[in-house]
């Protein structure tokens, strides 16, 4: 079972996760996101207008 603690944590990584996703849909600048082995988890639609590569011929390739 969670601690009051814990839970708190797992609300407050929720939170920032979301805000961090809609303002990086926001800014003009293009947004890679990789996993550790450096394959593209996420764009953001800057990186689609700026590259001319949508996000399906992006993801699961390395930049």
């Amino acid at each position: 079972m969670e601690t009051a603690d814990e839970k708190l944590t797992h609300i407050n990584i929720e939170l920032y996760s979301s805000m961090l996703e809609i303002i990086a849909n926001k800014i003009h600048e293009g947004v890679v996101v990789t996993d550790t082995s450096g394959t593209i988890i996420w764009v953001n639609p800057a990186f689609t207008a700026i590259t001319g590569y949508n996000a399906s011929e992006a993801l699961g390739h390395n930049p």
